[in-house]
């Protein structure tokens, strides 16, 4: 599904999008230059390996939010296809590199409103997929911190009494 041809983006828009993006990667680039002596030491102690597991888990991870999103959109009312979804969810998610927790909400709701979703859809969905992320992140610590050390269970208990709770949630 294409947005309708009275919302497609005009040559002035589209360029202020690509300006915003241009601005994201920006932001990133500062960030990592900022900080680039603690980026290179961490950087020499990863191995091949441990980094494309990581990368792999981090792809894995992003989707599962991305698919929890546009489910719990789905059962809003808003179904969205899954390249119009990608584009709301995935640009979206840059926000989260702007100062201010409520970037990749407004830029969801923003992107969202070409495809009919409602503001207040795109809010309680981002809102919800931020609980089940955290929930599911909880879940994963308690399950794998004893494979991290034997110790470090020991020192992290706690993180067992919030499961009940995430799992409400």
């Amino acid at each position: 599904m294409h947005p309708p041809a009275s919302h497609r983006p005009s040559l002035l828009r589209r360029a202020l999008q690509v300006a915003v993006v241009g601005a994201f990667a920006g932001f990133i680039g500062w960030a990592l230059a900022s900080q680039w002596s603690q980026v290179r030491a961490t950087a020499t102690d990863l191995t091949v390996p441990s980094l494309l597991l990581a990368t792999a888990g981090a792809i894995v991870a992003l989707w599962c939010n991305f698919l929890s999103w546009r489910a719990i959109l789905a059962d809003f009312g808003s179904r969205i296809p899954l390249g119009a979804g990608m584009r709301v969810f995935f640009v979206g998610q840059l926000g989260k590199y702007l100062p201010g927790k409520l970037w990749p909400m407004l830029t969801q709701a923003r992107l969202g409103r070409t495809y009919q979703v409602p503001g207040r859809s795109s809010a309680a969905a981002a809102l919800l997929v931020m609980a089940v992320s955290l929930g599911t992140g909880l879940l994963l610590t308690v399950c794998l911190l004893p494979l991290v050390s034997p110790a470090a269970f020991d020192r992290y208990w706690w993180a067992l009494l919030a499961l009940p709770l995430a799992a409400v949630i």
